[in-house]
């Protein structure tokens, strides 16, 4: 049974994101980017100094809303590499059903 084309791009888009997570640039990524949210979460990298106490909670705010945003897209990409193996392995179980209704 070969998939059809919507099923192929999945399949292939999803192979593509999987490869790249298990990739040595995904960890060196992965890692400067929390690297540089813990920087950001950081309160202490808030200017002490140019800002008003209402400036400085807007700018608290923003800081983790951008933090949250990251780490839930870095969540998605790591799932979708996780869903596609559970997709192949869906693929492979259908495609042996099918096999065996053939005959």
């Amino acid at each position: 049974m070969k998939p059809n084309k919507e099923t192929a791009k999945i399949l292939s888009d999803g192979q593509k994101i999987e490869d790249f997570v298990k990739s040595d640039g995904w960890k060196l990524a992965r890692k400067m980017l929390y690297d540089k949210l813990i920087t950001l979460d950081s309160i202490a990298s808030v200017p002490k100094t140019g800002l008003t106490d209402e400036q400085k909670l807007r700018e608290y705010d923003v800081r983790e809303g951008v933090v949250a945003i990251i780490l839930e897209w870095i969540k998605e990409v790591e799932g979708s590499a996780e869903q596609n193996q559970s997709n192949k392995d869906l693929m492979k179980d259908i495609r042996k059903e099918s096999i065996i209704q053939y005959f």
